[in-house]
């Protein structure tokens, strides 16, 4: 579809899966949005030291992305095993690392229904963590997803502006959207230049 409507190279950021990228047969760049919003988590995080934080992958799917959120920071790294029991429910079966006493974020590509960013959550209070952060590239927010977060013992959830988000979602007092203008921005100017030296 995109190819018949015209596109010859494909800007992207954070997909669900790296291995996408191979099903186009035109050139894609695949951007990342976990500098802008380490930024943003690192302003929150600022009266405290590094040793203080961990970041923890919410599932085994997200792993390569949330360690990269740990090398990133320079931080603990922990992960989570889940079994989901269907479109709205996880159990949470265990957590690998140490977020006793820690500020724990929790850092996911995509966040739809919430429940595993929730439960996550959760556990990592069970386990002795101080605060809870999440950010996430793709807010899609469906269902009751807001009303989870807002309910959960969640801090803050940093989200990316990749989707549009309703009046609802940015009226939540626990929601703060990050732009990624910038590195769409930047890698446009590339192509542009590349293209005008051929």
């Amino acid at each position: 579809f995109l190819k018949k409507a015209g596109v010859n190279h494909l800007v992207t950021m954070d997909l669900h899966a790296e291995t996408v990228q191979g099903f186009f047969d035109f050139p894609c760049e695949h951007l990342t949005a976990k500098n802008e919003l380490l930024d943003q988590v690192q302003k929150e995080c600022s009266q405290v030291t590094k040793n203080e934080c961990v970041v923890v992958g919410p599932d085994l799917g997200g792993a390569k992305l949330s360690s990269a959120y740990a090398r990133s920071w320079q931080t603990g790294y922990a992960l989570i095993e889940k079994h989901r029991i269907d479109a709205h429910k996880v159990e949470i079966v265990s957590l690998l690392g140490d977020v006793k006493d820690k500020i724990v974020l929790l850092a996911d590509d995509v966040c739809s229904t919430a429940g595993t960013l929730v439960s996550a959550a959760y556990r990592c209070l069970e386990k002795g963590a101080k605060i809870v952060y999440v950010a996430v590239t793709h807010g899609l927010f469906v269902d009751d997803a807001i009303k989870k977060i807002e309910e959960s013992p969640i801090e803050k959830v940093f989200v990316s502006n990749t989707v549009e988000h309703d009046s609802h979602v940015l009226s939540c007092s626990k929601i703060c959207v990050v732009s990624v203008v910038t590195p769409f921005a930047r890698a446009i100017a590339r192509l542009e230049e590349q293209n005008n030296k051929k």
